[in-house]
């Protein structure tokens, strides 16, 4: 062999050998920039994307055995470029190469069982669980960052603003913490558990109470801009939207109050309990209640423009992608209708798993989680992609 053709082959077996060595340590895209509960800090639930109008191919990205029956499905994921992060009920929080099928990293809390949803900013994960700790870790890694324990548990979806990572805990605070190095900033005391995640606006930050109140309180200032008394407990999330903020109490009413004032401008009683958060878009708040209806109703007056009824009670928020609302229920099918009046597109049988959490839409794709409380053994959670 000549000398030229030894280079030629060696220089060949080379390129293979870095090719072959990229693939190895070929590391997906964590996405820099926001990505909290809900798509936005608002909490609308609206994507700035197309989710699919029918399924060609469906994705199962992960499954879990759970020693107490249970696995993925309360807490929904968090989608950041090409890598999915969401909290089981085994108590870890995962990270899940969404390209290549494969976990990348898990994190395992002091408790088990996790309902909090993570947010991603700019390659730091932040989550909350019930062992009353909010932990800052690294997107790429699952390295901790930083921890700072509060006096009850977190089941409060974080979400980041101006270099201060804010969320709840049932100790009755409202935490605000530097996102750089968890160190508290300030605190703001109610009269109750706080899992209602907060929605941030215009320097406002809103968020409920199980003290019944909804509350609005100035980022500057820290001073309290408004507080409205519902008559039960709030655990849901607000959504802000159009100078409005809606959210559900467990007095089984919807609201709708001035986001500036906190005056109400309306209020909505389904036929039975409202569980789940609210999801607006283009005018109109789709939310889910525990009689096993969807309801659409007109952002502006509250009038019902339509609902669409399920065999099962729906805990989770919808999603609004495009001209699709995504949701779940307790009847075992994830739900994609049309906004515009409710007709049933496709929808999703999981089987024998309950479908707890709210959708998330990426790339075309909806992902969700699925829970099953069967028997021990069993794999009773499931992340899926759908598209």
């Amino acid at each position: 062999m000549s000398n030229k053709t030894r280079c030629s082959a060696g220089l060949v077996c080379a390129v293979i050998t870095l090719l072959g060595c990229a693939g190895r340590l070929a590391k997906p895209a964590v996405a820099r920039g926001d990505f909290p509960y809900r798509a936005n800090t608002q909490r609308t639930g609206a994507y700035d994307t197309e989710g699919p109008r029918e399924v060609t191919d469906t994705v199962i990205l992960f499954t879990k055995p759970g020693k107490l029956g249970f696995g993925v499905g309360f807490a929904s994921p968090v989608v950041a470029g090409e890598v999915a992060y969401f909290a089981a009920a085994d108590s870890y929080l995962y990270a899940l190469d969404l390209k290549r099928q494969r976990e990348l990293w898990r994190y395992k809390t002091g408790a088990l069982g996790s309902g909090c949803t993570p947010a991603v900013f700019d390659g730091v994960v932040y989550f909350g669980s019930e062992d009353s700790v909010l932990r800052a870790l690294d997107a790429v890694t699952g390295t901790e960052r930083w921890r700072f324990r509060t006096g009850g548990g977190v089941m409060s979806s974080p979400v980041v603003e101006s270099s201060l990572v804010l969320f709840g805990s049932s100790d009755g605070n409202l935490y605000a913490l530097d996102a750089r190095t968890g160190a508290e900033r300030w605190r703001y005391e109610t009269h109750g558990a706080v899992g209602s995640s907060p929605a941030v606006a215009q320097r406002v930050v809103y968020f409920g109470s199980h003290d019944s109140c909804m509350y609005a309180v100035d980022l500057d200032t820290r001073q309290t801009r408004w507080k409205f008394k519902t008559g039960g407990p709030v655990e849901a999330t607000p959504a802000i939207a159009g100078g409005m903020v809606y959210f559900g109490s467990a007095d089984k009413y919807i609201y709708a109050l001035d986001a500036g004032s906190g005056q109400q401008r309306w209020s909505f009683r389904p036929d039975s309990f409202v569980s789940a958060d609210a999801a607006v878009a283009k005018g109109v708040v789709y939310r889910g209640s525990q009689d096993g209806s969807l309801y659409a109703l007109d952002a502006e007056t509250g009038d019902e423009r339509w609902r669409f009824k399920t065999q099962g009670r729906i805990w989770g928020a919808p999603s609004v992608a495009g001209r699709t609302v995504y949701f779940g229920s307790e009847d075992k099918c994830l739900y994609a209708l049309d906004v515009e009046i409710g007709r049933e597109l496709w929808k999703y049988e999981t089987g024998a798993f309950a479908v707890y959490c709210s959708p998330v839409i990426a790339a075309g794709t909806v992902y969700f989680g699925h829970l099953s409380c069967s028997a021990p053994g069993v794999k009773s959670g499931a992340l899926i992609g759908l598209r």
